[in-house]
């Protein structure tokens, strides 16, 4: 994956189509928006974390994350229980769960505690456990680059390169808004709720779904029941 382009260039682009007005003072705010708007978008495979698999043990509900939680954890994205013969489920990923949980069973859902480097699983695991060991398989999204007057002139957008076109298209859009220019959005809703962009968001918009077209989103997949009549 070629990183070459640095969020400068994308900013001399947009200073050009704004017609060289002078943009000094929020350069850096519409470069890090753009690259959390894109960044955001989707689960690119570049934004997508993973943290060592813990085993499911009797009677416990918080796990240790192995070399605490990375400097750059958003949150969690995916968690799947598992053992050596299948994919059991995806868990529930939720902000909060109690500490003393009022049930006992196999864990239908998870969440992270930062501040203990721990993530918690809810229900309470069996005090016997199945002969054959579960374990949870964690990904998480990770926070964008912060740009700054700092990294604005390296490669600090992680993304590969054939994707700059829309980080400048994201970059326009901010550059429009705060050079007062209607041709950044147009935003209307009618009554039926439906809504309508345009000017350069819809051209944003659009480049966001060729690019979820293109990319291999491997982090996401379907988990089928085992017996009929059990959700999907």
């Amino acid at each position: 994956m070629a990183v070459t382009y640095t969020p400068n260039e994308a900013f001399n682009y947009a200073n050009y189509m704004t017609k060289e007005m002078n943009l000094s003072r929020v350069q850096y705010q519409i470069l890090d928006e753009a690259c959390s708007r894109l960044w955001n978008a989707a689960a690119w495979p570049w934004t997508i974390g993973y943290l060592d698999t813990i085993t499911v043990a009797a009677d416990t509900t918080d796990y240790a994350v192995t070399g605490n939680f990375p400097s750059d954890f958003g949150h969690l994205y995916l968690a799947q229980l598992f053992n050596s013969d299948k994919i059991l489920k995806p868990l529930a990923i939720v902000p909060l769960l109690p500490a003393t949980p009022g049930r006992v069973g196999q864990p239908i859902s998870i969440a992270p505690i930062v501040a203990d480097n721990e993530v918690r699983i809810y229900p309470k695991p069996p005090s016997t456990m199945p002969s054959d060991t579960q374990k949870v398989l964690l990904y998480y999204k990770k926070n964008p680059p912060k740009i700054t007057s700092a990294n604005a002139g390296t490669a600090c957008l992680v993304m590969d390169d054939r994707w700059f076109h829309v980080y400048k298209s994201g970059v326009l859009i901010n550059a429009y808004k705060y050079a007062d220019d209607a041709r950044g959005y147009d935003i209307t809703r009618d009554d039926r709720g439906s809504t309508k962009l345009g000017g350069e968001l819809a051209n944003f918009e659009y480049l966001i779904g060729e690019m979820k077209k293109s990319e291999e989103f491997t982090y996401e997949w379907d988990v089928y029941a085992d017996a009929k009549g059990d959700t999907r």
